[in-house]
């Protein structure tokens, strides 16, 4: 049996696995165009090898599928990642490229060494017959000990799994004002959230192949000016498409060149619902304010405000009831006997929780209610009363 039956074979019995016997004519479409791609570049090599490392040699051993390896249908057939594409609409071209495949995954910490030894034990068993180097390239230069493999925690898939999907690609430092706008205003808005839009958009609307879109991506990603303009002038010229529909959709293409991508967001979500994550590792806010003075403030799932600086970091923990934004260094916050007082942006009290409302410092002094519906007054940084 030659290497590309074998692998046939065994995509075969991993299609019945996954898909049962009358997989819809999309997921078979999906199937044979990703083989087809992988036996024409000559990758068969590469995926026989690792099923052999991943299922046969160490499948006694946790592993997570990172980066684009959820891209692929077929590594979803043969086993190598439980992440299902086709249900999270992720792409094979971010997998199945014009460059060698990136086996990207997260091995049991405890037993990474143990891994590593039975890996090279069935590539050495294998010298004669594949691409040893070629396949070790692709695979061990992306294998990452990771802790959270250590500890199982099952905890059952929330409804709003596509919003945590978005919230985590967009809270990151380059998308910290996208991820704003998403929490506040979404659905109304139309926030490009992934790099598989993008290939989306340079398909459906430019009619751009797969290898050409994902040129244009990294273009885009990378910040490479006139390439994206020479990009943008061909694809215009070259389509029917009204001037109003092109400049749209090249409009919403652009709009976030960080775009994330979506097969390594659904990876790192759902891994944190199957094992028991570091605290913190996805920051799910319910609420976001505008940025004042460098620091937005935050609501938890708890309800509770605090602060986040512009790289979307915590720096004032979520304990405040209500707050204000920051302005000449103070934020008003309430606490949970609904007084208000004043904090510094270290997360200090400045003033005492005292008042009950208060208003933004301006000119060294702000506007504060003794008593809720009585009458208002200034007072200074000091606390004091001024007139």
């Amino acid at each position: 049996m030659t290497h590309k039956e074998l692998l046939n074979q065994l995509v075969a019995a991993g299609i019945r696995w996954r898909y049962g016997e009358k997989p819809d004519n999309l997921t078979k479409r999906r199937i044979v165009w990703e083989m087809m791609y992988i036996i024409n570049e000559g990758y068969v090599d590469h995926y026989l090898m690792v099923f052999w490392i991943f299922r046969q040699k160490a499948q006694n051993i946790n592993y997570w599928a990172c980066g684009a390896v959820p891209s692929s249908i077929i590594c979803y057939c043969l086993g190598l990642t439980d992440i299902d594409p086709m249900k999270y609409g992720l792409h094979s071209e971010r997998f199945v490229n014009e460059e060698p495949p990136k086996f990207q995954f997260d091995i049991e910490e405890s037993r990474f060494d143990e891994f590593m030894k039975r890996a090279e034990e069935i590539l050495a068993e294998n010298e004669k017959d594949f691409d040893i180097p070629a396949i070790r390239e692709c695979l061990f230069k992306d294998l990452k000990p990771s802790s959270y493999l250590n500890k199982k925690k099952e905890r059952p898939l929330p409804d709003d799994l596509e919003d945590e999907f978005a919230r985590y690609a967009l809270f990151r430092p380059d998308t910290i004002d996208l991820f704003a706008t998403y929490v506040n205003h979404y659905p109304k808005c139309d926030i490009l959230t992934y790099q598989e839009q993008m290939l989306e958009i340079l398909k459906e609307v430019f009619h751009v192949g797969f290898v050409k879109a994902n040129k244009i991506r990294i273009s885009i990603q990378r910040g490479e000016i006139e390439q994206v303009e020479a990009y943008r002038q061909e694809l215009f010229a070259s389509s029917d498409l009204p001037d109003e529909e092109k400049e749209k959709a090249w409009e919403r293409l652009t709009s976030n060149p960080k775009a994330f991508l979506k097969a390594h967001v659904v990876s790192s979500v759902l891994a944190s619902y199957k094992y028991e994550m570091p605290e913190g590792f996805i920051k799910k806010w319910k609420e976001i304010r505008e940025y004042n003075e460098g620091l937005a403030g935050v609501k938890n799932a708890d309800g509770r405000w605090g602060f986040i600086d512009k790289s979307g970091r915590l720096v004032i923990p979520c304990q405040w009831k209500r707050t204000f934004f920051f302005s000449e260094g103070l934020a008003g916050v309430q606490d949970d006997n609904e007084k208000w007082g004043f904090i510094d942006k270290t997360g200090k009290v400045a003033l005492p929780f005292v008042w009950s409302n208060v208003q933004w410092f301006r000119n060294g002094r702000v506007r504060v209610q003794t008593v809720l519906g009585g009458g208002w007054h200034d007072i200074d940084r000091e606390g004091n009363d001024v007139q």
